[in-house]
């Protein structure tokens, strides 16, 4: 995640329930294969081919890219996006391969058999969910005394944009941590599990507080962030990650639009990230440059809720005490201004409604939008249709 200068940072809320039990939530249905659903032979280090969403998700899902339509399901306990993944220890996040989600990667090794009750991998589609289930599986080499049984639940998001969805983390047994060829013996110290998302980029992650550290694997089934024990749910949203405590407003300390922020998820923590960045200065009542004043530098500027009065293509008003002729094109720029334009430093009014004054030698901006100066170019056309109306009737 990018951490930018100036950040707050509020520690990510993490409910861990008073006592200690290998098992924590049932897993949902359905808790083995039927028709239709897709299954890993027993093997180590082995992934799905490309598995088409379409069948839950029609218009793809988008994480951090997208949208995605396929994807991979990892006997390790994760899925990717863009290939299979095979690397059975865990890497720190952020990686930059690919994106990631993983409920619990670790070397996973289910040649010990016993499916489908026990060393089962495998995934079930339906209208707006996926279920991909890691059932009692056991580690690196054929460790098969000690159990993890998990489920990464994704779900379409209701009333969101196309391609968001939610991710549910479900685990049921937590008994090991590590595979004996990432240093682990009897399943437990070495490179223990990683938990959390990756986009894949290097910069962008979040993972669950306690990943590649000793107790994860307790600590996944005895603490929630959702208050839960066992369940840990994610929000994707435009393809990053919200998680509880994200999405509120928080305070930066800086000047004008710049001092207020809004909490993200970021890493093992949720950080207070700006809302918006100083830009160059506008006649729009706002602090855009952040420095405390509001449109200075610029001249008076045309309040856009003064109406104007026009009297023969004349702007009587603008709310200034100024006249100035509006002139047969009302988007003339300054360094443009004959005798239809006017003097620099005068309040101007471009066709798309300017309300600034005019910078000597320098044209004026057509994008700046203010009711008034739309006001003025109706009400302009307005008088030139009616004048060739009457010179028409006259003829």
């Amino acid at each position: 995640m990018r951490f930018l200068i100036g950040l707050a940072t509020i520690a990510l809320t993490v409910l861990i329930a008073p006592t200690s039990a290998a098992y924590a939530v049932p897993l949902l249905p359905p808790l083995a294969p039927g028709v239709g659903d897709g299954i890993l032979p027993g093997n180590d280090d082995g992934s799905s081919s490309s598995i088409p969403m379409g069948a839950a998700f029609p218009g793809g899902l988008t994480f951090f890219g997208g949208p995605y339509t396929q994807m991979f399901v990892n006997n390790n306990g994760n899925i990717t996006f863009n290939e299979a993944l095979g690397t059975y220890t865990p890497a720190a996040f952020p990686m930059a391969t690919q994106p990631m989600i993983a409920p619990y990667w670790a070397d996973v090794d289910t040649r010990g058999g016993g499916g489908p009750a026990n060393n089962s991998v495998f995934w079930h589609l339906a209208p707006g969910r996926m279920l991909i289930t890691w059932h009692n599986v056991g580690y690196y080499s054929m460790g098969d005394e000690l159990k993890m049984d998990f489920q990464l639940v994704i779900t379409s998001a209701v009333d969101a944009e196309l391609g968001d969805f939610d991710a549910e983390f479900r685990y049921n047994r937590c008994e090991w941590e590590a595979g004996n060829a990432s240093g682990g013996s009897g399943g437990f110290g070495g490179t223990p599990a990683q938990a959390g998302f990756d986009a894949g980029n290097g910069l962008d992650y979040v993972e669950i507080p306690g990943s590649r550290m000793p107790g994860i694997a307790a600590r996944l089934c005895t603490a929630s962030n959702v208050g839960e024990p066992g369940i840990w749910r994610f929000g994707i949203r435009g393809g990053g990650v919200v998680c509880p405590g994200a999405g509120v407003s928080c305070a930066l300390g800086g000047l004008g639009p710049c001092g207020v922020g809004v909490t993200r998820c970021a890493g093992t923590e949720t950080i207070c990230a700006p809302m918006a960045a100083p830009a160059a200065e506008r006649c729009d009542g706002v602090d855009n440059d952040c420095n405390g004043l509001v449109d200075d530098g610029l001249g008076p500027c045309i309040d856009a809720g003064v109406f104007p009065v026009l009297d023969g293509g004349i702007l009587v008003d603008a709310g200034l005490g100024t006249s100035f002729d509006a002139g047969p094109d009302a988007g003339h720029s300054a360094t443009d201004a004959g005798a239809d334009g006017p003097a620099h430093g005068t309040p101007y009014l471009t066709r798309y409604g300017c309300g600034c004054t005019v910078p000597s030698g320098a044209p004026i901006s057509e994008g700046v939008l203010s009711s008034l100066g739309v006001l003025v170019a109706l009400a302009y056309r307005r008088l030139r249709r009616r004048r060739a109306e009457a010179r028409s009737l006259r003829r």
